[in-house]
């Protein structure tokens, strides 16, 4: 079985690479999550909204799954004033509402931005900008909300921003106002706790794993309703009680989330293992 997993995975890496075709892409990334996921002696998933999924597609495997969830770097993401001086080399000169991730259909900013205008023109909140930051992934997608921010004049007001290192996150999330969280299908949404642990108000689409992850910590939203993400993000805006409560509980919230007990929890599985081998060898 390994030998024709090897062989089957070269030759779909060969035509990926040979016919650059989405589809044949698509194809062997399925495969991969097929094989893997039949073939694991322990399938590990991120959340339980992950383990929910995987059981539905593979109920053979449905005892073998554990869950483990990710971490926060705690060190680099905590509160704390930003470099000032690399935010203004992006413009960001005022208040901002920041979302970041690769911009999917699904991650559904093309809404975020609906929403932000009426933000703008109905909540009257001219004194703050949309920072969007993440790479174009459809292009159909990408035409429709660029479109829109012509349409409505927002091209100052909505930055977008394609690529920072990873390193320099933490400026941009410490600077920021709120942070959005659009995303109509997550396995775990890390970016959020990263912005909970750098102390900033956070909004979410109630949808999918985020409430199992953020708890209370989190304003949610219907991700489908523009206009109930409209009156989400502007409390989250205007209201300092609600801002310094949602910052308390985000805290506390991500603190329950760290690396060491991300690898402590793989550690437990592979001595299991190891030990589960010595004993039938």
């Amino acid at each position: 079985i390994a030998v024709l997993c090897e062989i089957l995975s070269k030759l779909m890496v060969f035509l990926k690479h040979l016919t650059n075709d989405g589809f044949v892409n698509d194809t062997y990334m399925a495969l991969m999550r097929r094989l893997t996921a039949m073939l694991a002696t322990v399938p590990v998933c991120v959340s339980n909204h992950a383990r929910a999924e995987l059981n539905g597609l593979y109920p053979c495997i449905r005892n073998r799954i554990q869950v483990i969830y990710h971490g926060v770097n705690h060190d680099l993401y905590s509160p704390g004033n930003p470099d000032t001086e690399l935010l203004n080399k992006y413009g960001l000169d005022k208040k901002y509402i920041l979302s970041i991730s690769n911009r999917f259909v699904w991650k559904n900013y093309y809404r975020l931005v609906q929403s932000f205008q009426m933000i703008r023109d109905e909540k009257n909140l001219t004194d703050i900008d949309l920072v969007l930051i993440g790479e174009e992934k459809n292009a159909s997608e990408e035409q429709r909300i660029r479109a829109f921010i012509d349409k409505y004049s927002l091209a100052d007001s909505v930055k977008i921003i394609p690529f920072i290192d990873q390193s320099l996150l933490h400026h941009f999330y410490k600077g920021a106002w709120v942070y959005v969280f659009s995303s109509m299908e997550e396995t775990f949404g890390l970016t959020v706790l990263e912005a909970l642990a750098c102390g900033i108000p956070v909004a979410c689409a109630n949808w999918g794993v985020i409430p199992e992850v953020e708890g209370t910590a989190a304003a949610y939203f219907d991700p489908l309703d523009t206009g109930d993400m409209r009156d989400v993000i502007a409390d989250l805006c205007i209201s300092e009680k609600k801002r310094k409560t949602l910052i308390d509980t985000g805290l506390q919230q991500s603190s329950r989330f760290n690396w060491e007990s991300t690898a402590n929890g793989y550690t437990k599985i592979v001595r299991k293992l190891i030990s589960e081998n010595r004993a039938n060898t």
